[in-house]
Protein backbone atom coordinates (compact mmCIF):
# COMPACT_ATOMS: atom_id res chain seq x y z
CA UNK A 1 0.00 0.00 0.00
CA UNK A 2 1.56 3.62 -0.85
CA UNK A 3 0.32 5.96 1.50
CA UNK A 4 -0.83 7.92 -1.42
CA UNK A 5 -3.73 5.33 -2.05
CA UNK A 6 -7.18 6.58 -2.61
CA UNK A 7 -7.98 7.26 1.56
CA UNK A 8 -10.86 9.01 2.91
CA UNK A 9 -11.50 7.08 6.28
CA UNK A 10 -9.10 5.45 9.02
CA UNK A 11 -11.04 3.15 11.23
CA UNK A 12 -9.38 2.73 14.39
CA UNK A 13 -9.78 0.35 17.94
CA UNK A 14 -9.67 -2.62 15.37
CA UNK A 15 -9.95 -5.56 17.17
CA UNK A 16 -11.08 -4.71 20.46
CA UNK A 17 -13.61 -7.17 22.19
CA UNK A 18 -16.28 -4.41 23.18
CA UNK A 19 -16.81 -0.35 22.52
CA UNK A 20 -14.62 0.50 25.56
CA UNK A 21 -11.20 -0.40 26.00
CA UNK A 22 -11.43 -1.74 29.40
CA UNK A 23 -13.72 -4.75 27.86
CA UNK A 24 -16.53 -3.68 29.22
CA UNK A 25 -19.59 -2.27 26.96
CA UNK A 26 -21.45 -4.12 24.29
CA UNK A 27 -20.07 -7.04 21.63
CA UNK A 28 -18.43 -5.23 18.69
CA UNK A 29 -19.82 -7.78 16.06
CA UNK A 30 -17.51 -9.60 13.51
CA UNK A 31 -20.45 -8.10 10.69
CA UNK A 32 -18.93 -4.46 11.66
CA UNK A 33 -15.99 -5.41 10.15
CA UNK A 34 -17.57 -6.93 6.74
CA UNK A 35 -19.45 -3.32 6.63
CA UNK A 36 -16.13 -1.71 6.23
CA UNK A 37 -14.82 -4.09 3.73
CA UNK A 38 -18.23 -3.87 1.85
CA UNK A 39 -17.83 0.20 1.35
CA UNK A 40 -14.26 -0.61 0.45
CA UNK A 41 -15.04 -2.84 -2.39
CA UNK A 42 -18.29 -0.79 -3.77
CA UNK A 43 -16.30 2.34 -3.40
CA UNK A 44 -12.81 0.76 -4.79
CA UNK A 45 -10.95 2.45 -1.54
CA UNK A 46 -8.50 1.66 0.95
CA UNK A 47 -10.02 1.79 4.48
CA UNK A 48 -6.75 1.34 6.69
CA UNK A 49 -7.52 -0.30 10.26
CA UNK A 50 -5.74 0.93 13.14
CA UNK A 51 -5.46 -2.22 15.28
CA UNK A 52 -3.94 -2.07 19.04
CA UNK A 53 -2.36 -5.08 18.53
CA UNK A 54 -3.00 -6.87 22.25
CA UNK A 55 -6.32 -7.61 21.49
CA UNK A 56 -6.13 -9.86 18.87
CA UNK A 57 -3.16 -11.97 20.76
CA UNK A 58 -3.70 -15.23 22.33
CA UNK A 59 -1.12 -13.75 24.89
CA UNK A 60 -3.07 -10.10 25.08
CA UNK A 61 -3.91 -10.79 29.02
CA UNK A 62 -0.39 -10.47 29.74
CA UNK A 63 -0.77 -7.08 28.45
CA UNK A 64 -3.77 -5.65 30.67
CA UNK A 65 -6.27 -6.29 27.67
CA UNK A 66 -9.03 -8.20 27.35
CA UNK A 67 -8.18 -10.67 24.52
CA UNK A 68 -11.54 -10.72 21.68
CA UNK A 69 -12.43 -14.05 21.80
CA UNK A 70 -13.07 -13.53 18.37
CA UNK A 71 -9.94 -12.41 17.25
CA UNK A 72 -8.76 -15.31 14.68
CA UNK A 73 -11.59 -14.41 12.62
CA UNK A 74 -11.09 -10.81 12.83
CA UNK A 75 -7.54 -11.08 11.94
CA UNK A 76 -8.19 -13.77 8.83
CA UNK A 77 -10.63 -11.26 7.63
CA UNK A 78 -7.95 -8.59 7.95
CA UNK A 79 -5.64 -10.84 6.26
CA UNK A 80 -7.92 -12.05 2.87
CA UNK A 81 -8.46 -8.62 2.42
CA UNK A 82 -5.16 -6.54 3.22
CA UNK A 83 -5.40 -4.76 0.14
CA UNK A 84 -8.80 -3.18 0.95
CA UNK A 85 -8.04 -3.34 4.74
CA UNK A 86 -4.50 -2.65 5.33
CA UNK A 87 -3.29 -2.93 8.82
CA UNK A 88 -1.91 0.34 10.37
CA UNK A 89 -0.27 0.48 14.31
CA UNK A 90 -2.59 1.75 17.12
CA UNK A 91 -0.42 0.58 19.73
CA UNK A 92 0.08 -2.57 22.24
CA UNK A 93 -2.69 -2.27 24.18
CA UNK A 94 -4.28 1.34 24.43
CA UNK A 95 -3.49 2.25 28.12
CA UNK A 96 -1.35 4.23 30.28
CA UNK A 97 -2.55 6.22 32.94
CA UNK A 98 -5.81 6.58 31.54
CA UNK A 99 -8.20 4.40 29.25
CA UNK A 100 -8.06 5.98 26.31
CA UNK A 101 -3.77 6.61 25.87
CA UNK A 102 -0.82 4.90 26.00
CA UNK A 103 2.07 6.78 25.20
CA UNK A 104 0.97 11.16 26.59
CA UNK A 105 -1.91 11.69 29.25
CA UNK A 106 -2.52 14.87 27.51
CA UNK A 107 -4.85 16.21 30.85
CA UNK A 108 -1.20 15.43 33.15
CA UNK A 109 1.92 15.44 30.52
CA UNK A 110 2.79 12.57 32.33
CA UNK A 111 4.32 9.87 29.39
CA UNK A 112 5.87 6.56 30.25
CA UNK A 113 9.64 6.01 30.16
CA UNK A 114 10.99 5.73 26.64
CA UNK A 115 12.00 2.10 27.03
CA UNK A 116 8.62 1.33 27.76
CA UNK A 117 6.98 3.50 25.11
CA UNK A 118 9.81 1.36 22.46
CA UNK A 119 8.81 -2.11 24.52
CA UNK A 120 4.96 -1.23 23.34
CA UNK A 121 6.06 -0.10 19.92
CA UNK A 122 8.20 -2.96 19.15
CA UNK A 123 5.97 -5.77 21.02
CA UNK A 124 3.01 -3.95 18.97
CA UNK A 125 4.85 -4.64 15.52
CA UNK A 126 6.11 -8.03 16.30
CA UNK A 127 2.40 -8.99 17.50
CA UNK A 128 0.68 -8.04 14.01
CA UNK A 129 3.74 -9.71 11.92
CA UNK A 130 3.35 -13.22 13.79
CA UNK A 131 0.05 -12.84 13.28
CA UNK A 132 0.29 -12.50 9.51
CA UNK A 133 -0.51 -8.95 9.80
CA UNK A 134 2.69 -7.35 8.24
CA UNK A 135 4.80 -5.13 9.91
CA UNK A 136 2.81 -1.55 9.76
CA UNK A 137 4.72 1.61 8.19
CA UNK A 138 1.85 4.29 9.62
CA UNK A 139 1.45 4.67 13.63
CA UNK A 140 -1.70 5.74 15.16
CA UNK A 141 -1.10 7.49 18.78
CA UNK A 142 -4.00 5.85 20.56
CA UNK A 143 -6.11 8.76 21.76
CA UNK A 144 -4.03 10.58 19.84
CA UNK A 145 -1.14 11.20 22.75
CA UNK A 146 2.25 11.26 21.92
CA UNK A 147 5.50 12.78 23.05
CA UNK A 148 6.98 14.58 20.57
CA UNK A 149 10.73 13.50 19.95
CA UNK A 150 10.44 10.34 21.78
CA UNK A 151 7.57 8.85 20.84
CA UNK A 152 7.80 9.63 16.80
CA UNK A 153 11.92 8.51 16.94
CA UNK A 154 11.29 5.48 19.01
CA UNK A 155 8.85 4.59 16.26
CA UNK A 156 11.21 5.31 13.75
CA UNK A 157 13.40 2.79 14.97
CA UNK A 158 10.73 0.39 14.94
CA UNK A 159 10.24 0.54 11.30
CA UNK A 160 7.35 3.06 11.54
CA UNK A 161 7.47 5.24 8.92
CA UNK A 162 4.25 7.66 9.31
CA UNK A 163 2.03 9.22 12.30
CA UNK A 164 -1.40 9.86 12.07
CA UNK A 165 -1.68 13.38 14.19
CA UNK A 166 -4.25 16.41 15.14
CA UNK A 167 -3.05 19.76 15.85
CA UNK A 168 -4.82 19.48 19.40
CA UNK A 169 -6.54 17.61 22.46
CA UNK A 170 -9.94 19.82 23.17
CA UNK A 171 -10.62 20.11 26.77
CA UNK A 172 -13.98 18.97 27.86
CA UNK A 173 -17.04 21.94 27.24
CA UNK A 174 -17.68 22.50 30.71
CA UNK A 175 -14.22 22.90 31.88
CA UNK A 176 -13.39 25.05 28.84
CA UNK A 177 -16.37 27.25 30.19
CA UNK A 178 -14.81 27.36 33.18
CA UNK A 179 -11.39 28.56 31.80
CA UNK A 180 -11.86 30.03 28.60
CA UNK A 181 -8.46 30.62 28.28
CA UNK A 182 -7.75 27.01 28.49
CA UNK A 183 -9.59 25.67 25.16
CA UNK A 184 -7.23 22.79 24.91
CA UNK A 185 -5.37 20.07 27.28
CA UNK A 186 -2.80 19.89 24.48
CA UNK A 187 -1.09 21.12 21.18
CA UNK A 188 1.40 19.01 18.69
CA UNK A 189 3.32 20.33 16.37
CA UNK A 190 4.29 18.22 13.06
CA UNK A 191 6.96 15.49 13.76
CA UNK A 192 10.52 16.07 13.29
CA UNK A 193 11.33 12.39 12.42
CA UNK A 194 7.55 10.59 10.78
CA UNK A 195 5.74 11.72 7.76
CA UNK A 196 3.07 13.07 9.05
CA UNK A 197 -0.45 12.35 8.21
CA UNK A 198 -3.11 15.12 9.40
CA UNK A 199 -6.25 13.17 10.45
CA UNK A 200 -10.06 15.13 11.11
CA UNK A 201 -13.21 13.52 13.37
CA UNK A 202 -16.36 13.09 11.83
CA UNK A 203 -17.95 14.17 16.23
CA UNK A 204 -18.65 10.44 16.24
CA UNK A 205 -17.59 9.40 19.69
CA UNK A 206 -15.11 6.22 19.60
CA UNK A 207 -18.17 4.23 21.43
CA UNK A 208 -21.17 5.35 19.88
CA UNK A 209 -22.99 2.70 18.47
CA UNK A 210 -26.20 4.25 17.28
CA UNK A 211 -25.69 5.86 13.80
CA UNK A 212 -28.76 8.14 13.58
CA UNK A 213 -30.54 11.57 11.66
CA UNK A 214 -28.11 13.62 14.62
CA UNK A 215 -25.08 11.89 13.40
CA UNK A 216 -25.55 12.59 9.61
CA UNK A 217 -25.96 16.28 10.79
CA UNK A 218 -23.47 16.41 13.46
CA UNK A 219 -20.99 14.68 10.90
CA UNK A 220 -21.76 16.59 7.84
CA UNK A 221 -20.85 19.70 10.16
CA UNK A 222 -17.55 18.40 10.90
CA UNK A 223 -16.33 17.74 7.17
CA UNK A 224 -17.62 20.64 5.91
CA UNK A 225 -16.69 23.10 9.07
CA UNK A 226 -18.80 26.52 7.94
CA UNK A 227 -17.67 29.22 9.88
CA UNK A 228 -20.13 29.23 12.34
CA UNK A 229 -19.55 25.87 12.95
CA UNK A 230 -16.06 25.74 13.06
CA UNK A 231 -15.58 27.81 16.23
CA UNK A 232 -17.63 25.56 18.50
CA UNK A 233 -15.46 22.09 16.05
CA UNK A 234 -12.38 23.34 16.84
CA UNK A 235 -12.27 26.19 18.79
CA UNK A 236 -10.38 28.52 15.98
CA UNK A 237 -11.59 29.64 12.98
CA UNK A 238 -8.08 28.97 11.15
CA UNK A 239 -6.88 25.27 9.69
CA UNK A 240 -3.69 24.56 10.21
CA UNK A 241 -3.07 21.44 8.21
CA UNK A 242 -4.59 20.03 4.94
CA UNK A 243 -6.29 16.53 6.47
CA UNK A 244 -5.24 12.91 4.94
CA UNK A 245 -8.32 11.48 5.91
CA UNK A 246 -10.80 11.75 8.55
CA UNK A 247 -11.14 8.46 11.26
CA UNK A 248 -14.11 7.30 12.54
CA UNK A 249 -13.94 4.02 14.67
CA UNK A 250 -14.68 0.55 14.54
CA UNK A 251 -17.66 0.41 17.17
CA UNK A 252 -19.00 3.39 14.58
CA UNK A 253 -20.03 0.68 12.68
CA UNK A 254 -21.95 -1.80 14.90
CA UNK A 255 -25.56 -1.03 14.38
CA UNK A 256 -27.08 -3.25 10.94
CA UNK A 257 -28.29 0.22 9.96
CA UNK A 258 -25.56 2.08 9.75
CA UNK A 259 -24.59 1.58 5.82
CA UNK A 260 -27.10 4.13 4.66
CA UNK A 261 -25.27 6.63 6.66
CA UNK A 262 -21.73 5.74 5.77
CA UNK A 263 -22.57 6.20 2.38
CA UNK A 264 -23.58 9.51 2.97
CA UNK A 265 -21.11 10.30 4.82
CA UNK A 266 -18.30 9.00 2.31
CA UNK A 267 -19.98 10.86 -0.58
CA UNK A 268 -19.25 14.18 1.75
CA UNK A 269 -15.61 13.30 2.04
CA UNK A 270 -15.47 12.79 -1.42
CA UNK A 271 -16.70 16.03 -2.45
CA UNK A 272 -14.53 17.59 0.48
CA UNK A 273 -11.75 16.02 -1.15
CA UNK A 274 -12.75 17.00 -4.35
CA UNK A 275 -12.08 20.46 -3.59
CA UNK A 276 -8.20 20.03 -2.30
CA UNK A 277 -5.58 20.21 -4.25
CA UNK A 278 -3.89 15.87 -4.94
CA UNK A 279 -7.28 14.77 -3.67
CA UNK A 280 -7.50 11.96 -0.82
CA UNK A 281 -4.96 10.54 0.77
CA UNK A 282 -2.08 12.82 -0.13
CA UNK A 283 0.99 12.68 2.31
CA UNK A 284 0.88 16.35 2.11
CA UNK A 285 3.24 16.81 4.88
CA UNK A 286 6.34 14.66 4.64
CA UNK A 287 8.58 14.96 7.78
CA UNK A 288 6.47 16.22 9.85
CA UNK A 289 1.05 17.38 10.21
CA UNK A 290 -3.40 17.27 11.44
CA UNK A 291 -6.02 19.73 12.58
CA UNK A 292 -8.65 18.61 14.02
Amino acid sequence: MSLSDRILLVVDDVGMPTVYADGTGAPIPLAAYERVLRLAESRDLTIPMGVPAAYLSPEGERFGVVVNARGAEVVALLRDNSRRLPVWNHGLNHRFLTWRTEFLDYATGRAPAADEQERHLRLSQEILAELGLGRPRVFIPPGHGWQPDTTDRLARRVGLEAICLRAWEKTPVAHWLRRPSRRYWRRWELSRHLASLPRLGLGLPAAQTAIGRTSALKSRLFIHRPAPARWLIQRTFSHSWRPHHFFAHIQNFSSSRCLAFWERTLDELEEFFARLPGGPGEPSVAGGGGDR
